[in-house]
C-alpha cells in the first residue's frame, strides 16, 4: 500500500501506524516485536507532532502529541519531549548502522538526558503516558522499564546519567522516524535530521560517534581509548565499565568572539553547550550560533584573523575600564514547573462545613469555596479565629495546596500550628528572611513553560502589578495614565535588552541598568556603549545575540528607546519616571531579600498545586514595604500560574487556596480578572479585613467601584461584630429586606361632658379614645445595630464567635439566603 503523500503536517494524524509500517518493503511487517513512530514537520525548523508506542495490535496504542485534546495525551516542545525525539532518531541511526546494541544517551546536570532521567525515575507524568499499553480488558500497564534501562537516573549519585534501550524489546529496525509524512530510511537522513533539531533549537550537540563502532570500541571492554576530541562532543558517550579519567582534550573549547573584536567584546560569548544558551533557545529560537564553533567544524574553521588596528581605536583611545562578565542564568530545575497527577478526588458538592443543627443542616461546599470568600470584622471580633480558622482548618483537612500572605508577626507560627494539628506539618513551608526556601521571580517569569515563558510584556505586566501597589501605598499622584506608560515603556526597553543578552536577570541588575542609563544622546559606534558601566556590557551582549530579522528590529525598538527616546524626556519627566521604577527595584534590594527572590529556587507557585502550604513570612508590620512588594510578587506569580492552569475542572485537580488576612494590603486591580476565573482554576480566594473602607481608600477616586466589582464576586461573605456604621449599613443592605406586620397605637384626649347626667355616665362607661392598626411593612432583614451585638469570642462568651454568613445557593429558613451561624474559637490561632 503506498504511502500517501501530503504537505499538511495535520494530515499525519489521519494516517495510522499499521498503514505507514504495512506500506513499506512491498506491505511486509518489521520484526515482531513492539514499535514506536516519531512523526516530524518542518525542513527548516523540525518540531515532533506526534510519538506513538504500539505493544500488540489487538490494544489501544500509547501516544503524544501536540494540542492533542485530552490533556494526558498532549505536549510541549520541552526538554523531555526533545530527548525522546533524539534518543530515538539517533538509536534508529544506530540500528541501520550496527551499533544499536552499544547506543546509550548521556549527559549531566542540566542535559537532555538528566532531564529524561528524571522523568523516568519519578514514575509518572508524560513518558509514563507514552508507553502505556492499553489491554483489550480494559486496564493499563506500563512499559517504560521494559524499553529504557538507565544508571544514576534521577542524579542522587554523581553527576553523570546514562540512558539505555533494550533492544531486545524494542530493536532498532522497529522505530520509524517520518519528517512531513515521508519515512527516513537512511543514516545519512536520520543524522541530519538530528543535527538540524539540535541547531535550531540550540540544543548540546551528540556525543554519539556518527560512523559505526568497531569490536575494538566496545562498550563492554575495560578502559576503551577515548576518541579524538573533535569527533566526540560532550553529550553522548559509550557507557565505560568505570568512570573514565578526565581528558585535557574533551574539555570545552576558550571563549572566544569570530566576528568583533576583543576590545569591542569585552563580555565573553556564552558557549554553545552552556545552560544560558539552554534558557536563551526560549527566546531566539533558530538562531545560528555565529560566535561559537561547532566541535565537527573546528579542524575546518581557521583561526579568528586579528582585528585590523583602526577599527579598535575609537574603544583603546582612552583606555577604558574592563565591563565585568554577564552572569550566566540560573537554571530552574524543570521538576520545579511540574504537578504531579493524583488519585484523590474533590468533587465540587464536597462538604467542606456543615452549618445550622440536624434538623435544618447548611453545607458550604468545594463549589462555595471556589466561588470566593469575604470576612469582615472589627479588630477582635473573632473572625481569624472564628470563622476564619474553620475555613482553613476544612481546607487542610481535605487536601489543599496553598499560598498565604501575611501582615503580623505571629501569623506564619500560627499556620504552622495549624497545619501540625491538621496533620500538614510535612506540607508547611515558610519562606522567610535567612531561611532555606527560596524562589528566584524573574528567572521564574522569564523560564516558566507555556507560551507567555520569556517575553518581555509579560515581565512588564509583572512589574506594572506591582509599581501600582508600590506607588499606591507611597501615596503617588498625578496623571496615572502618563506615568504609567512612561514607565512601561522604559521597562520594555530594559527586558528587551536583557533578554537579547541572555545573561541572568535580577533586580540589582535592573537597578544598576536604569541608574546607569545615559541621559544625553550616544552616537551608535560600539566603543561609546563601554564607556557607561553597566549599560554597555548588557548592550553590547544584546548586539552580538540579535542575529534573526526579528530579534534586530527589538534590538533598534529597544536602543531608540535609550538613545533617542530617554535622553530627549525633560529632565523632570525624566527623573519622576526612573525614580519610580528604581523605588520599586530598590524594594527587592534590602537586607536579605535577594537571597530569598533572586537567587536559587527550591520552590513555586506549582509546589502550591502539588499540596504544599506556603506561607510568606514577611510581615507589613517588620518588613514594610519590601515584605509588600515581595508578597505582591508571589501573589501575581501564583495567580497567573493558576490561569496557565488547564481547566478542565476535573476532579482529580488538587484545589488550592490564596489566604489574604487584612487583604486590603495586597489588593489590586489584578484581582478583579484573577476571581472572574477562579472557579475554573479551582482556586478559594478568601480575603479578611475590618471594614470596607479599609479597601475604598486604596484606590482614592473610583476605589469605591473597584473594591466592590471584587466584592460582587465573592460569593461567601461572613460578617461578624463590627461598629463601623458604613460597613454594617453595607451588610445589613447585602441581606435585604422583609415584609413584617407592624401593629400602630393611636389616642385621642376625651371630650368634655355636655352636663353633670353626661359626666356621671362617663364614670360608669367610659368612652375609648385609642385604637389600634396592623399592617405589613418592609424592614432590613438584619437591622445594622444587631451586628455590634454579636459574641466575639473569649472566656466570657465561652469561646462561641457568632456571624451572619451568606453564600450563593444557600436556602435558609423562611426562605431566607443567609443564616446566622456560632463558631467555637480555634485556640490554636
Amino acid at each position: 500500500m503506498a504511502i500517501p503523500r501530503k504537505s499538511s503536517k495535520k494530515a499525519a494524524s489521519a494516517l495510522s501506524a499499521t498503514e505507514l509500517v504495512a506500506g513499506n518493503e512491498g506491505g511486509k511487517l518489521h520484526r515482531p516485536g513492539q514499535r514506536l513512530i516519531l512523526w516530524f514537520y518542518g525542513r527548516e525548523k523540525p518540531l515532533l507532532e506526534k510519538v506513538e508506542f504500539h505493544c500488540e495490535c489487538s490494544s489501544q496504542f500509547g501516544y503524544l502529541k501536540q494540542r492533542a485534546k485530552q490533556r494526558d495525551n498532549s505536549f510541549t516542545w520541552t526538554e523531555v519531549p526533545q530527548a525522546i525525539s533524539l534518543l530515538f532518531l539517533e538509536y534508529s541511526c544506530a540500528g541501520l548502522e550496527g551499533r544499536a546494541e552499544k547506543f546509550c544517551f548521556s549527559g549531566g546536570k542540566g542535559s537532555l538526558a538528566a532531564s529524561l532521567g528524571y522523568a523516568i525515575a519519578k514514575n509518572t507524568g508524560k513518558v509514563f503516558t507514552l508507553f502505556t499499553e492499553y489491554l483489550p480488558s480494559g486496564g493499563e500497564e506500563s512499559r517504560v522499564f521494559r524499553v529504557f534501562d538507565a544508571r544514576n537516573p534521577d542524579g542522587k549519585v554523581g553527576d553523570e546519567r546514562l540512558i539505555f534501550i533494550k533492544s531486545d524489546y524494542l530493536p532498532a529496525e522497529n522505530v520509524q522516524v517520518f519528517l512531513d509524512l515521508e519515512q527516513l530510511k537512511t543514516p545519512k537522513q536520520l543524522r541530519d535530521l538530528s543535527k538540524r533539531i539540535r541547531t535550531a533549537w540550540s540544543l548540546e550537540p551528540s556525543r554519539q560517534p556518527e560512523s559505526p563502532v568497531g569490536e575494538g570500541a566496545s562498550a563492554k571492554k575495560a578502559n576503551p581509548a577515548p576518541p579524538p576530541a573533535e569527533k566526540l562532543p560532550p553529550a553522548i558517550v559509550p557507557p565505560p565499565a568505570k568512570p573514565p579519567e578526565p581528558v585535557p582534550a574533551q574539555k570545552e573549547p576558550p571563549k572566544q568572539a569570530l566576528t568583533l573584536p576583543p576590545s569591542i567584546l569585552s563580555p565573553p560569548p556564552i558557549s554553545v553547550g552552556s545552560i544560558a544558551d539552554r534558557f536563551l533557545a526560549k527566546f531566539r529560537i533558530g538562531l545560528p550560533q555565529e560566535n561559537a564553533p561547532r566541535q565537527e567544524d573546528k579542524a575546518k574553521r581557521p583561526e579568528p584573523t586579528p582585528p585590523a588596528p583602526p577599527r579598535a581605536e575609537p574603544v583603546s583611545a582612552p583606555p577604558q575600564p574592563p565591563q565585568p562578565p554577564v552572569p550566566p542564568v540560573r537554571k530552574i530545575d524543570p521538576r520545579l514547573f511540574e504537578v504531579p497527577q493524583t488519585d484523590d478526588c474533590w468533587p465540587d458538592d464536597s462538604p467542606l462545613i456543615c452549618l445550622g443543627d440536624e434538623d435544618a443542616p447548611y453545607t458550604w461546599t468545594m463549589k462555595n469555596a471556589f466561588e470566593g470568600v469575604l470576612i469582615l470584622g472589627a479588630t477582635g471580633s473573632g473572625k481569624t479565629s472564628g470563622s476564619g480558622a474553620a475555613i482553613a482548618e476544612s481546607f487542610l483537612r481535605s487536601g489543599f495546596g496553598g499560598l498565604v500572605l501575611t501582615v503580623k508577626e505571629d501569623e506564619a507560627e500560627s499556620w504552622r500550628r495549624l497545619c501540625a494539628y491538621c496533620g500538614r506539618e510535612d506540607d508547611f513551608i515558610s519562606v522567610s528572611r535567612g531561611g532555606s526556601w527560596k524562589l528566584n521571580i524573574l528567572a521564574y517569569e522569564a523560564q516558566h513553560p507555556g507560551r507567555g515563558g520569556g517575553l518581555s510584556e509579560n515581565l512588564v505586566a509583572f512589574c506594572r502589578n506591582l509599581l501600582r501597589i508600590s506607588s499606591r501605598h507611597q501615596g503617588a499622584g498625578g496623571n496615572e495614565q502618563f506615568w504609567e506608560a512612561a514607565s512601561n515603556h522604559l521597562l520594555n526597553a530594559t527586558f528587551d535588552l536583557f533578554l537579547l543578552a541572555g545573561g541572568e536577570i535580577t533586580f540589582d541588575r535592573l537597578a544598576s541598568f536604569v541608574q546607569n542609563a545615559p541621559t544625553e544622546r550616544l552616537p551608535s559606534n560600539e566603543g561609546e556603549w563601554l564607556k557607561v558601566p553597566v549599560f554597555g556590557s548588557i548592550l553590547t551582549m544584546a548586539k552580538q545575540s540579535a542575529t534573526t530579522d526579528e530579534d534586530r528590529r527589538i534590538f533598534e525598538r529597544a536602543t531608540d528607546y535609550w538613545f533617542k527616546v530617554y535622553p530627549g524626556l525633560g529632565s523632570r519627566t525624566r527623573t519622576s519616571v526612573t525614580l519610580g521604577v528604581f523605588s520599586l527595584l530598590d524594594a527587592f534590594r534590602g537586607r536579605d531579600i535577594p537571597d530569598i527572590i533572586s537567587s536559587d529556587t527550591n520552590v513555586t507557585p506549582e509546589s502550591i498545586m502539588a499540596g504544599k502550604i506556603v506561607v510568606l513570612d514577611l510581615p507589613l508590620n517588620s518588613l514594610g514595604h519590601a515584605g509588600l512588594v515581595v508578597q505582591s510578587a508571589w501573589k501575581f506569580l501564583f495567580q497567573t500560574a493558576l490561569k496557565r492552569r488547564e481547566r478542565a475542572r476535573s476532579p482529580h485537580q488538587r484545589p488550592v487556596f490564596l489566604w489574604e488576612d487584612e487583604g486590603q494590603h495586597f489588593f489590586s486591580e489584578h484581582d478583579h480578572h484573577f476571581q472572574a476565573t477562579a472557579r475554573s482554576s479551582r482556586v478559594s480566594r478568601v480575603l479578611l479585613s475590618q471594614n470596607v473602607h479599609n479597601f475604598y481608600q486604596q484606590f482614592g477616586q473610583g476605589g469605591r467601584e473597584v473594591a466592590n466589582s471584587v466584592f460582587g464576586n465573592l460569593n461567601t461573605k461572613i460578617f461578624h461584630k463590627n461598629s463601623d456604621p458604613e460597613t454594617n449599613e453595607w451588610a445589613s443592605r447585602m441581606f435585604g429586606t422583609e415584609t413584617r406586620m407592624r401593629t400602630s397605637f393611636s389616642h385621642q384626649p376625651p371630650q368634655p361632658a355636655k352636663d353633670m347626667w353626661d359626666s356621671i355616665r362617663r364614670m360608669v362607661d367610659p368612652p375609648s379614645t385609642g385604637g389600634t392598626s396592623t399592617a405589613p411593612n418592609d424592614e432590613p432583614a438584619v437591622r445594622p445595630e444587631e451586628f455590634a451585638l454579636l459574641r466575639n469570642g473569649g472566656p466570657e462568651n465561652d469561646f462561641q464567635v457568632d456571624a451572619y454568613i451568606t453564600w450563593l445557593g444557600l436556602s435558609a429558613e423562611g426562605g431566607r439566603h443567609f443564616t446566622n451561624a456560632t463558631f467555637i474559637q480555634n485556640q490554636n490561632l
